[in-house]
């Protein structure tokens, strides 16, 4: 069988073209969840962790993945008060989960999620908006903590989509 190699024009390679948005789509759908977890504090309250209740799965690179109840790797960052940060989880093929590196900014708008690799699915996040009279301090503060106030809000990994007309994932690299 012969082989044909389509060589890229400088138009399709462009970020906003619809190869891009095609590849970038794909990808997409090539790592996903299947069934969602429900993200949780860990206990119910007073708790730093972030713990999914429920078993989850997902496809990451072909391959099915099932997790069932388990804590989310530890939050690490400050958030100052009155700022917004947003932590996201993610999951390999080997049922390995991870937490990226906390992303903040003044305001809601000003957000961006951080970069997130195309060998993982994304879990979740969590994000949080300290309006009390501290700073949330991931690892350490409760996520119900009554005095910093944290406004934690979960989002169940196909859940992020609704943060769309927000916030944004930054592309890596050009379609291949």
């Amino acid at each position: 069988m012969a082989t044909k190699t389509v060589k890229q024009s400088a138009a399709n390679a462009a970020k906003d073209s619809l190869v891009w948005e095609l590849v970038r789509q794909l990808n997409v759908v090539r790592n996903c969840l299947l069934r969602t977890p429900t993200l949780i504090i860990k206990g119910g309250s007073a708790s730093a962790i972030v713990a999914s209740s429920t078993t989850f799965e997902a496809v990451i690179a072909g391959v099915i993945v099932r997790k069932t109840a388990a804590d989310m790797a530890a939050l690490v960052g400050t958030v100052l008060a009155d700022y917004f940060g947003i932590w996201v989880f993610t999951m390999t093929a080997a049922g390995t989960l991870a937490t990226t590196t906390l992303t903040s900014a003044a305001t809601l708008a000003e957000l961006v999620l951080p970069t997130i690799s195309p060998s993982v699915a994304v879990v979740g996040a969590v994000l949080v908006n300290p309006t009390g009279t501290g700073n949330f301090v991931g690892g350490t503060t409760q996520l119900d903590d009554g005095t910093v106030v944290p406004n934690a809000v979960f989002y169940n990994g196909n859940e992020l989509a609704a943060l769309g007309d927000v916030l944004s994932f930054r592309e890596t690299g050009q379609p291949s």
